[in-house]
């Protein structure tokens, strides 16, 4: 796509021009491809993809429980509709992906699997309707239905900050910054995305998930911030991240996810 290989030609202009010799290497190597979830003001009809609202089940029994309560539901996606913007081809050319996790996942211990799910279904009905939340689903754990926009990005990876960096150091990555901002555009204010380097704000996932499960290669497959529009808050301003290694995506194993969620 030639949005990419331009923002991408950006990114690394911007990353020579911040003239941080330390790091230079290190973020454009680490650079990785992004698809970016915009959320608007407008509703996602049946059998769109969607942030919030209802889930498209062709089952309603399907709707998952954890500790006797239902969870919430936050995304579902259309891969046929996704799959167009994936420009690794990792992701299913075909079905439906849902997304469901506890409301409180920022006080909650999410080595329990039960606290989340995410399921795919491979041959959705052709007539897709809403499916209504169970009457015991909190209002509170309930949120807006939000149709979506995808868009093709590059995100930094995380790195450490060198010990020898000064004030104007920090300046020169905080311009970086800034200026990688308006390269990507609008809706900054939301942190949602598929595949590509995760926004970390306080753990290294990714040390954890090594020693979790040595040994495999991890990618992110979601990530969702908290959002005004979808009434979508993850503890103080927080975000959470579904991990899938690249064996069990391969076989559309999404039971074998991991969630993490991080928050200021």
């Amino acid at each position: 796509m030639k949005i990419y290989e331009r923002q991408r030609w950006n990114v690394t202009r911007a990353i020579y021009d911040a003239e941080l010799p330390e790091v230079e290497q290190t973020l454009i190597a680490g650079l990785q491809f992004s698809i970016r979830i915009l959320t608007g003001c407008s509703m996602a009809p049946p059998g769109a993809s969607k942030i919030g609202g209802v889930p498209d089940l062709p089952d309603a029994s399907l709707w998952p429980e954890w500790n006797g309560k239902p969870l919430s539901f936050v995304a579902q996606f259309d891969m046929p509709e996704l799959s167009q913007w994936d420009l690794t081809g990792r992701l299913p050319k075909h079905g439906m992906l849902y997304f469901f996790i506890t409301e409180e996942a920022a006080w909650t211990d999410l080595t329990d699997l039960s606290a989340w799910q995410v399921l795919f279904v491979e041959h959705p009905p052709a007539n897709a309707r809403w499916s209504l939340p169970p009457d015991n689903l909190p209002l509170r754990s309930r949120f807006r239905n939000s149709a979506v926009d995808f868009r093709p990005t590059v995100t930094l990876p995380s790195f450490d900050i060198p010990k020898s960096w000064n004030d104007r150091a920090f300046e020169r990555f905080s311009q970086l910054q800034n200026r990688l901002n308006a390269i990507d555009g609008e809706h900054l204010d939301t942190r949602h995305r598929i595949l590509g380097n995760a926004d970390w704000i306080q753990h290294n996932h990714h040390e954890a998930l090594e020693t979790m499960h040595p040994g495999r290669n991890w990618l992110l497959l979601l990530q969702l911030g908290s959002d005004e529009r979808t009434g979508m808050m993850w503890g103080d301003v927080g975000t959470v991240y579904f991990y899938i290694s690249q064996t069990a995506l391969e076989l559309r194993k999404f039971e074998h996810c991991r969630v993490f969620c991080d928050c200021h």
